[in-house]
């Protein structure tokens, strides 16, 4: 009798277990971080029952392939973001570009040369003028304002990156204690390899990782860029071992552990949040040099041969945006040498086709990079969203199983309550009897 309680009592232990996760996998239904378990009941030998294992309904091919996705979509959603933004100050459909200020300014030019001697012509070409300096640097410093926030961003980025990987390292040192703990107990520490699945795909959102488990489920995360032309990888967790990320602003650089990885002319981070800072950054130094090449063809291309007299002065002076000016004078104009006129005429024609066809040519890439990302972020959004479905449809809870399984397992607790019950009264009674 005693022998039959006992396995009695085995049997509604299991029970209780297995109702356990099942209640847990139904109180997670709704968290996309969480991975359904199924209990494994298994007999004693000699008799009674136990909860062996719990199954975890992982799928790691699937997963690593999902956080590739998110990796690239987060990071072409936030450069189509910020670049959206930038995009705008050479949006000349809407207005909002050079090209007015490239056009007033030239029209304003052979308006003077039409009629030399008029004051309004004169003021009108010196304001125009100074006005398309005053665009171009507007817009220069702008792009400067974007690369700063993007420095701010990727401080912030590195320092998450980094309390992730603190926070990974922890968790692995976690599983690894409870899963000892709990080899007498059902090997139910799984619901911690949801707290790393979650990390990870934290991780992912920033920069591309690829994750090795171990058969107890601690990972191990690097960080790969399969598109660089450097060897190697980082590790950023191993096990309990966190390694740190360290980015100077002042140039531009992460490193690790001493060796640097990410440079001006060695591009590591391309993916993720924290490459699109990245690719940001080095894209607005790229349209500050536009910038930079068109104000110097802007200033060579400015040579009014019949001013001063017809000694001939440029209109602008300096080399590029950082020290351009007007250089011509009301005084200059005045004493315009009309005998130039038509000289002056055919070669700021030609000036403005210079300028305006490098503008356009600037103004076009800005607009194609922009496109470009949009179809790049799009397409990646819909994989993610592909990757993601399926990866929920395989792993996640549904809960008329679950509703099913739990029902099903609660009858059989009270058979077994009611059977423990009738046992431990007959038990009584023999005892009594004795």
């Amino acid at each position: 009798m005693l022998y039959s309680l006992s396995i009695l009592s085995s049997a509604l232990k299991a029970n209780q277990k297995a109702i356990d996760i099942r209640n847990r996998n139904i109180a997670n239904a709704d968290n996309p971080d969480y991975v359904k378990e199924n209990p494994v009941l298994q007999n004693i030998y000699g008799g009674g029952v136990v909860v062996a294992d719990v199954n975890r309904a992982a799928d790691n091919v699937l997963l690593q392939q999902k956080n590739n996705s998110l990796t690239k979509y987060k990071g072409y959603d936030e450069e189509y973001s910020i670049l959206s933004s930038v995009a705008t100050y050479f949006d000349d459909v809407n207005g909002t570009g050079l090209k007015s200020y490239i056009d007033n300014y030239f029209k304003a030019v052979l308006d003077f040369l039409q009629n030399p001697t008029l004051d309004g012509s004169k003021e009108t070409l010196l304001a125009y003028a100074q006005s398309l300096i005053d665009a171009m640097k507007n817009r220069y410093t702008a792009l400067q304002g974007v690369q700063n926030q993007m420095v701010g961003n990727i401080e912030k980025t590195v320092e998450t990156i980094n309390t992730l990987g603190q926070q990974l390292a922890e968790v692995n040192k976690q599983i690894l204690l409870l899963a000892n703990e709990s080899k007498t107990d059902s090997n139910d520490y799984k619901f911690l390899l949801d707290k790393r699945d979650e990390i990870i795909s934290q991780l992912a959102q920033y920069v591309p990782v690829e994750v090795k488990t171990d058969d107890l489920g601690v990972a191990t995360v690097l960080i790969k860029n399969n598109n660089s032309t450097a060897n190697g990888y980082i590790t950023l967790v191993e096990g309990s071992n966190f390694n740190k990320l360290d980015f100077d602003s002042q140039t531009m650089t992460v490193s690790v552990g001493g060796t640097v990885w990410e440079s001006s002319d060695h591009r590591f981070f391309e993916s993720g949040l924290l490459g699109a800072y990245f690719n940001t950054y080095y894209r607005m130094e790229d349209y500050k040099q536009e910038l930079n090449n068109l104000a110097s063809t802007l200033i060579e291309n400015s040579y009014l041969s019949g001013a001063d007299s017809g000694n001939g002065k440029y209109i602008f002076a300096g080399t590029d945006l950082s020290d351009i000016s007007v250089n011509i004078t009301k005084t200059d104009l005045d004493t315009y040498d009309t005998t130039q006129g038509d000289t002056d005429q055919s070669y700021f024609n030609q000036a403005w086709d210079t300028v305006g066809s490098q503008y356009d040519t600037f103004a076009a890439k800005v607009s194609n990079d922009l496109t470009n990302l949009k179809v790049f972020r799009d397409t990646e959004m819909n994989l993610y969203q592909s990757l993601e479905s399926k990866y929920t449809a395989k792993v996640g809870v549904n809960t008329d199983i679950e509703l099913s399984e739990l029902l099903k397992l609660q009858q059989q607790y009270q058979a077994i309550s009611q059977m423990i019950g009738t046992s431990s009264k007959l038990l009584d009674y023999l005892l009594n009897a004795i």
